[in-house]
């Protein structure tokens, strides 16, 4: 218990700050938005590679702030070579293509883009696709920690385990721990998926959805179920509430979780007769790579925001690293789905904004 506190603590708290070495890699954030703390800003300061330069935001006063608060260098209106992404859903199209195209490599904040066709103009573009075009990711943090690749080969390579049949993943929210005016409320601002494996492109055969009351005539979906189904007949199941009406009492609690699996055994010979059967639990830690000898670093108190980082940087520098990425087709297909989940559930697709970029 005492060493969950301790990572938990170095984590998100106090990490252990290490020296900078030559030439590190200058981040920029644009905008003062409250997940760069931990997504970025804490991260980067057990990197040795990684220093956060600046951040700009349209209230110059409101960036000088922020600064401060997160002993970052200053304020400015340009950046040497990164830039994190994590405005609003609809700005992230048009800053990361800005970026791009100014050479500078990009961490944007998931959801990448607002739609699938704006998804596939920024992962399609000649900016991106480009020879040594700039790196480009969408911050899914939590596939770079070893926990979430033990736990993908696990259920993908386990000898015991044939291919997953069903997955769920629940995420809820008590009512009143956003505030009414909270971003996440705008309609205009405001996952199972990797489980299957081997599915290209999953299809939803049901999705429902719970209004929020407003005054206006924006949608907004404060929760949401959805079952999706794969190409070989397996079953996701999606239930987020942001708006969760419950006591102590209730039936649903406030909780968020991994997907839960269930794994069909294989059958070595279908003419033998079980005579015994039990059942073995075995509990498996995954804070760090099991083996270093490639090279692989890690430390039990990184967080998926730091692993996520170093793969960044090591991306960035022309090394191997681990391997593990997010790819651009990884990207626009999961937009294509929740395209197709608001359309099952009769909202419209959230709508691209009016932008002239420049060429």
């Amino acid at each position: 218990m005492l060493e969950m506190f301790r990572r938990i603590y170095e984590s998100f708290i106090s990490p252990p700050e290490v020296p900078k070495g030559e030439n590190p890699l200058r981040f920029g954030v644009l905008g003062a938005s409250d997940i760069a703390p931990m997504s970025l800003i804490l991260p980067a300061k057990t990197h040795p590679e990684v220093v956060i330069a600046c951040v700009a935001a349209r209230d110059r006063a409101r960036a000088e702030k922020y600064a401060k608060k997160h002993g970052i260098e200053g304020v400015h209106d340009t950046y040497q070579d990164c830039i994190y992404i994590p405005l609003p859903n609809p700005y992230h199209y048009e800053w990361a293509i800005r970026a791009i195209k100014a050479g500078k490599h990009v961490l944007l904040e998931k959801p990448c883009t607002s739609n699938g066709p704006e998804a596939r103009r920024l992962f399609e573009s000649p900016a991106v696709t480009a020879p040594n075009a700039p790196v480009l990711l969408e911050a899914f943090h939590y596939t770079f920690h070893p926990m979430w690749q033990t736990f993908m080969h696990l259920i993908h390579h386990d000898p015991l385990a044939g291919p997953v049949k069903s997955a769920a993943s629940y995420f809820y929210i008590p009512r009143g721990y956003f505030g009414k005016d909270d971003i996440r409320f705008r309609g205009m601002l405001g996952d199972s998926r990797p489980v299957v494996e081997n599915v290209e492109f999953r299809r939803i055969s049901k999705s429902d959805h719970r209004d929020k009351e407003a005054e206006d005539l924006e949608q907004i979906d404060e929760a949401v179920t959805a079952t999706f189904r794969s190409k070989t007949g397996a079953v996701g199941r999606l239930d987020a509430d942001l708006c969760l009406a419950s006591s102590f009492l209730g039936v649903k609690m406030p909780r968020m979780g991994w997907p839960k699996c269930v794994a069909e055994l294989k059958e070595k010979d279908r003419e033998t007769t079980v005579v015994e059967s039990w059942t073995k639990k075995n509990t498996i830690k995954a804070y760090d790579w099991l083996d270093e000898s490639d090279g692989r670093p890690g430390g039990a108190s990184w967080s998926t925001y730091r692993y996520q980082l170093e793969e960044f940087v090591n991306r960035v520098r022309g090394r191997k690293g681990t391997g593990v990425w997010v790819e651009h087709q990884s990207s626009m297909d999961q937009m294509a789905v929740l395209d197709e989940m608001y359309e099952k559930g009769g909202l419209k697709v959230r709508p691209s904004r009016e932008i002239d970029l420049v060429d």
